[in-house]
């Protein structure tokens, strides 16, 4: 898949220590080399510009990174990526499996959109997991498209108000779907399909947001003239079109969690409820982090201006 759009014109580089650096590519090969000068165990990893840079694993990352990949499910239609990361000497700090529907050089350009990266691997990895197949293709559709993908993953999630930050939207949405999964795994009245929709209507809360800001965090033209929650549905009409045919009561489910208010009285659906009440908790605990970064820990009031309100906030040390 190839696109216009370079997302090195809104993302500052993401610095790493002098002394390692983060590979990503396909992961081509593990294996032991044993009675030769090189001996040890490998893994070979394809780049987009460099095909087959091997890197070397200490014992329990080769036993660990084998016993992963035996267990992994790679689909028919999808690949395996891997992303390691190195020193100086090629040894492999650490890595990440993730497997994508996506070619190489738009899952690297995925990664370069985003301010953190391990948030975007997170992203793709609870997409994986899902049980329903049809959900599954819904998501990966609706992130191949380059510029929304752009903006929902270096984005901020509000002008001045929380997560007001480059990569704001995608931490805000994470926090809000790990606390709907955090909440829901404590009640066993939730099918493993109802937790995993809740699940993604939590992430895609704020998806309007790609519509009324820019990466740079200014509002569009759209932002200037309407609120982002009428942008939700739209700017996932077709898809939401393609998952009736596949899914029908997931879409009619995720539809009413996107544009269920508490005006609306008690919701049909129980993990609307959550994902207000988590939306709420990120929003409210961000705010308070940054209102009391400068202050010393013997201060338990302060305030903040948002754009609409003075905000009153208290903390207990």
């Amino acid at each position: 898949m190839s696109t216009q759009i370079n997302p090195k014109d809104y993302v500052m580089s993401f610095e790493q220590p002098i002394t390692t650096q983060h590979v990503f590519g396909y992961m081509s090969g593990l294996h032991q080399q044993v009675g030769s000068f090189d001996y040890g165990q490998r893994v070979r990893v394809d780049t987009l510009n460099q095909a087959g840079q091997s890197f070397e694993l200490s014992d329990d990352d080769y036993q660990a990174l084998l016993q992963a990949y035996r267990q992994i499910d790679i689909p028919a239609d999808q690949w395996l990526f891997i992303e390691v990361e190195v020193d100086e000497h090629c040894t492999v700090l650490g890595w990440q499996l993730v497997v994508l529907p996506y070619s190489l050089d738009y899952a690297i350009y995925l990664m370069q959109c985003a301010y953190q990266r391990q948030q975007v691997i997170e992203l793709l990895q609870f997409i994986q997991q899902l049980d329903s197949k049809a959900l599954q293709s819904f998501m990966w559709s609706l992130f191949s498209q380059p510029q929304l993908a752009l903006r929902f993953l270096a984005n901020p999630a509000s002008k001045n108000h929380h997560h007001a930050y480059p990569g704001g939207l995608l931490e805000h949405s994470l926090e809000c779907m790990k606390m709907v999964k955090a909440a829901m795994e404590q009640v066993k009245h939730f099918s493993k399909r109802e937790k995993d929709l809740t699940q993604v209507a939590a992430l895609l809360h704020d998806i309007g947001k790609t519509q009324t800001l820019n990466p740079k965090g200014e509002l569009t033209m759209e932002g200037f003239n309407v609120n982002h929650e009428h942008y939700t549905l739209s700017l996932m009409a077709d898809e939401l079109k393609q998952l009736k045919k596949t899914y029908e009561q997931a879409a009619i489910a995720l539809e009413y969690m996107l544009t269920w208010k508490l005006t609306d009285g008690y919701p049909k659906f129980i993990g609307a409820n959550l994902i207000k009440a988590a939306d709420r908790v990120s929003t409210g605990v961000q705010m308070r982090e940054e209102a009391f970064a400068a202050l010393p820990d013997y201060y338990h009031f302060t305030q903040v201006q948002t754009a609409n309100r003075s905000v009153h906030l208290s903390r207990l040390n």
